[in-house]
């Protein structure tokens, strides 16, 4: 049991003045603003930082490839016979191929390309292109300044290298060997393919070097414009201008509307370039369509060619195909039941 005891006590006095005070401040939250400078600054850094560590890498894994090597001077440069499954390529005075690639005359034709690489120091421009690709990532117009000194640079050497060469289709041969041969070596990707492509238009428009220098030297004021530029929104198209190649190819179609008129036409047409084409044996039917005809070829070297349909329905279309290197006949054939393929140069198809 508990019990409880009330007891009776005086007031305490309060004295107001005595209180102690309590001093309150207002609490201020400092918000930290986006400093897109900054940022800007951070995002361009890393992007350099990634483009030394690639260049280093790269000079790491061509040096190591040289240090592999078997090396060995001659007329003052020095050869490096390795192992891996790489191009031919040089490198200041070395040059690095893999002897097991290619066959002996092969190979003497890209040693003789290389070597004209390293007497025109052309290590030296793909060296200054990367140190200037470091600072200029960002810049689309320095990736096309890129693209376009490797294209001179190997536009040069083929020019050197055709001096000393016997065949030009020969070195084209070799060349087209290096895209899309027997080696499939995994070094090789689109731009290396459409580069391989361009010096073989390049060798058949024989275009000079000089020329090649004035296409690149626009893109020089477009790069400075570009960095003046940066804190704006640009955007440039590139127009590039494709390359004609010299191989021309005709191709005429026959087919069951065909009239003599329009066969006629053909003979006369193909008679100019020094090809007999004749038509004999055409038989229609009520309709006015072709079902039999026989055809034939002579050209000036003296090779034939013929091409027979003969039935009760009307003909499958056929095509009659010339291969022209400018004024000289390559080839000549007839193609049955194959469509028209696109021709190379701008003579229409007939």
């Amino acid at each position: 049991m508990v019990i409880t005891n009330y007891v009776t006590i005086d007031p305490i006095p309060l004295d107001w003045n005595n209180l102690p005070l309590v001093s309150q401040t207002p609490q201020t939250t400092n918000l930290t603003t986006w400093d897109w400078k900054t940022t800007l600054f951070q995002t361009y850094s890393i992007g350099v930082l990634i483009m030394v560590i690639r260049l280093l890498y790269k000079g790491y894994s061509v040096g190591r490839i040289i240090h592999s090597g078997i090396k060995h001077r001659e007329a003052g440069f020095t050869h490096v016979q390795v192992d891996q499954k790489v191009l031919p390529f040089s490198f200041f005075n070395y040059i690095v191929y893999n002897p097991r690639l290619h066959a002996a005359t092969d190979l003497d034709t890209n040693l003789k390309h290389e070597k004209e690489h390293c007497k025109q120091r052309h290590s030296l421009d793909v060296i200054a292109v990367q140190l200037f690709l470091i600072f200029q990532w960002f810049n689309p117009f320095a990736w096309l300044y890129q693209k376009e000194v490797a294209q001179n640079i190997e536009y040069a050497a083929d020019e050197a290298t055709l001096r000393g060469v016997h065949s030009k289709k020969e070195y084209q041969y070799i060349i087209l060997d290096l895209a899309v041969g027997r080696q499939n070596l995994a070094i090789t990707n689109p731009f290396y393919n459409s580069l391989i492509k361009n010096r073989i238009f390049m060798l058949n428009k024989k275009k000079s070097t000089s020329k090649n220098l004035w296409k690149i030297l626009p893109i020089v004021p477009l790069t400075v414009l570009f960095v003046f530029a940066f804190n704006t929104q640009t955007i440039a198209q590139v127009k590039q201008t494709m390359i004609e190649q010299k191989t021309n190819v005709i191709v005429a179609e026959i087919n069951e509307n065909s009239t003599d008129a329009s066969l006629e036409k053909k003979v006369q047409f193909f008679k100019e370039k020094g090809i007999e084409l004749d038509f004999k044996r055409i038989k229609r039917n009520r309709a006015g369509e072709i079902i039999s005809i026989r055809a034939g070829y002579e050209n000036g070297t003296g090779s034939k060619g013929q091409y027979a349909v003969n039935g009760t329905d009307p003909i499958s279309p056929f095509n009659f195909r010339v291969e022209l290197d400018g004024d000289e006949i390559i080839r000549v054939d007839f193609q049955g039941n194959a469509p028209v393929p696109p021709s190379s140069s701008d003579t229409p198809n007939i």
